[in-house]
């Protein structure tokens, strides 16, 4: 397809991101974030295979925000942050109400 700009840069009718959501029926965001995936340098990719976070999306992202592939691969390799442990909700039995008048 031709460039819509004189220049010859950009702006061509059916590229990029805008394409394909049109096309696959996807969120931007979703689109946006396969992107970011990627782009991850080849050895970022496999040791992401090898240590089982190649179906972690948010690792792989972390792992995105760096340019450098070094640094893509420390992201995979580095202390997995904790999550604060949930707190049990209480007994469904004792939190009802028995009958009573509505007032």
């Amino acid at each position: 397809m031709k460039s819509r700009r004189e220049d010859g840069r950009g702006g061509g009718v059916g590229q990029g991101i805008n394409a394909a959501v049109r096309e696959l029926g996807v969120e931007r965001t979703e689109m946006q974030r396969a992107a970011k995936i990627a782009s991850l340098s080849p050895e970022a990719l496999r040791v992401a295979r090898e240590t089982g976070t190649d179906n972690n999306q948010s690792a792989l992202l972390a792992a995105a925000k760096h340019t450098e592939p070094e640094r893509q691969v420390a992201a995979q390799l580095g202390p997995k942050p904790q999550r604060a442990p949930r707190e049990p909700e209480p007994d469904a039995l004792m939190t009802t109400s028995c009958g009573g008048a509505r007032g």
